[in-house]
């Protein structure tokens, strides 16, 4: 179900940009996504193929990207990228972090 949602916003954030931008015709679609938020990425694309049959989407390509998170230490500032929601800075063992990016997911390029 979480993955029915984020296909649904997806989409819908495409539409919206491209409407913005004015892009009436879409090739390719890239989807940033954060590896450590347990996204289905098979699952996504194909709820996402199904949903875009009714939009000027439907010749459209999605690709799915993973995007890595940095995290600043709020213990001692180091900057390390975080491969897992578990992660301890590298430097103090703190898991006090701040995440540069809390996303499931954004928009890359849109062509």
């Amino acid at each position: 179900m979480h993955e029915t949602a984020r296909a649904q916003s997806i989409l819908r954030a495409v539409l919206e940009r491209a409407q913005k931008e004015n892009l009436p015709i879409l090739s390719k679609v890239e989807v940033l996504v954060n590896p450590t938020a347990g996204v289905d990425k098979e699952e996504l694309l194909e709820i996402i193929d199904e949903i875009k049959q009714n939009t000027f989407l439907k010749e459209t390509s999605f690709e799915l990207k993973e995007m890595e998170m940095q995290a600043t230490c709020k213990e001692c500032g180091t900057v390390f990228l975080l491969n897992s929601p578990f992660d301890t800075c590298p430097s103090c063992g703190s898991a006090e972090v701040e995440l540069s990016l809390i996303e499931d997911w954004a928009l890359g390029k849109l062509e």
